[in-house]
């Protein structure tokens, strides 16, 4: 007798280690290490706030990974830049008059307004990356629940049920008199 046939990687990646013996267990299967909250030394004052806010919810909801670190730290320093900017054209605003070469005045859009505009454009990418808008949250959410590991969140509780795969059953569920309650 040779024992149980092998079972596919994917299936045995879904199941993680329930035994919680060793063997051949792929490492996504595995729990995240948990990283360091402390900013990097190479952020800004103001980035290491941004980072000492954020680091912690995305870690929550498992959106940060080691992996991701570098990405992050750039995305807090580009964040941190962009706030000062706007402080500095709130102060300063965002046109200046300018003499002409005829004698008259020139409204001119100030320099720092570019600036503003190619951070922001840096901030909207960096942002869809980890899920920091609504769209982009949805989409990381939809790749993620596509994986045999599913999504980052909580299994629901034992004594709970656990949620159906149809996005709508929770309105069939209300019309029979049931809880209308997502779970």
């Amino acid at each position: 007798m040779r024992g149980n046939k092998a079972q596919p990687a994917a299936i045995r990646e879904a199941k993680g280690n329930p035994g919680k013996r060793g063997g051949n267990i792929p490492a996504s299967a595995e729990a995240q290490p948990a990283l360091k909250l402390a900013a990097p030394r190479k952020l800004t004052d103001a980035g290491k706030v941004i980072w000492r806010d954020l680091a912690p919810k995305l870690l929550k909801i498992n959106l940060l990974r080691e992996t991701d670190l570098p990405s992050f730290t750039r995305y807090c320093d580009t964040l941190a830049e962009y706030w000062k900017v706007t402080r500095e054209l709130r102060l300063k605003k965002y046109t200046y008059e300018a003499e002409t070469t005829v004698g008259g005045k020139l409204l001119r859009l100030n320099p720092m307004f570019m600036v503003q505009s190619r951070l922001a454009r840096q901030l909207d990418a960096i942002e869809d990356r980890f899920g920091l808008t609504p769209r982009a949250r949805q989409e990381v959410l939809h790749r993620m629940a596509q994986t045999p590991l599913g999504l980052p969140f909580d299994k629901p509780a034992a004594d709970k049920p656990a949620p159906s795969s149809d996005p709508t059953a929770f309105l069939a569920n209300a019309a029979a008199g049931g809880s209308s309650q997502v779970h």
